[in-house]
């Protein structure tokens, strides 16, 4: 996966990841990534080797994240709010009537992708 890779102003002293040279300046310095976090230069950006491994402390929530972004950080291949809930509906709701072909209510929605932002993987269903 490419990096997602955004102008940066760095506050305090920071080095190029790629040729290990000081990033000059005090505002706009170089490029970070949004998803793992590399630091480069502008130029050196375009030469970095495209292997984004996303880290997961800088993900921020669930929902609307790029979803190979998110599986490369989980190491997965399948997301786990899918996992998640299956698990649950298999545990509790087979035999509620419609499970898989009625929808939700539109605030319990809400409340469930709440707590997958807030909370990840140890979100309370």
């Amino acid at each position: 996966k490419s990096h997602n890779f955004k102008v940066h102003t760095f506050k305090g002293l920071n080095w190029c990841e790629l040729c290990a040279n000081f990033l000059w300046g005090f505002t706009a310095q170089g490029v970070k990534c949004e998803d793992c976090g590399f630091i480069a230069h502008s130029k050196c950006s375009d030469v970095v080797p495209n292997h984004c491994l996303p880290d997961l402390k800088k993900l921020r929530g669930v929902f609307g994240i790029d979803l190979t972004t998110l599986l490369n950080a989980h190491s997965s291949t399948l997301p786990f709010v899918v996992k998640k809930c299956v698990n649950e509906i298999e545990a509790r709701g087979m035999d509620s009537e419609g499970i898989y072909r009625v929808s939700g209510f539109a605030d319990e929605i809400e409340a469930l992708k709440l707590a997958f932002d807030k909370d990840g993987e140890a979100a309370d269903l």
